[in-house]
């Protein structure tokens, strides 16, 4: 086998070809693996939060966020399950229907 001082130019082209191909494979391997990682170490200790219909819940709403007003309004009750993060609420207090879209960092349960 020629040392890579020795090729000619279309040679040393197909072998830099031929390895840069296989570092590439590696690192997509790599990259796979570091990534199943980081998935593993981000779900270690996370639970999926469930919410039911009945279940009263705090709604954080967007803007209203200030040093003097609560983030958190609420209590509010589950009417119905739209999909897994849309949720149509009802207002305890004033009977409202509002329909809010519930992300899990954007409401808390209340328990009893």
């Amino acid at each position: 086998m020629k040392s890579f001082d020795r090729l000619n130019s279309s040679e040393w082209a197909n072998k830099l070809a031929e390895k840069l191909e296989v570092l590439r494979d590696w690192a997509a391997d790599r990259s796979d693996i570091e990534s199943a990682k980081r998935k593993e170490n981000y779900d270690r200790g996370k639970s999926e939060r469930k919410l039911n219909v009945g279940d009263k819940v705090w709604v954080r709403i967007p803007g209203k966020c200030s040093k003097f007003e609560d983030a958190w309004k609420g209590p509010f009750i589950v009417e119905k399950e739209l999909s897994k993060v849309n949720f149509r609420v009802r207002n305890v207090e004033n009977r409202k229907l509002k329909l809010f879209t519930l992300i899990w960092s954007s409401c808390m349960s209340i328990d009893d």
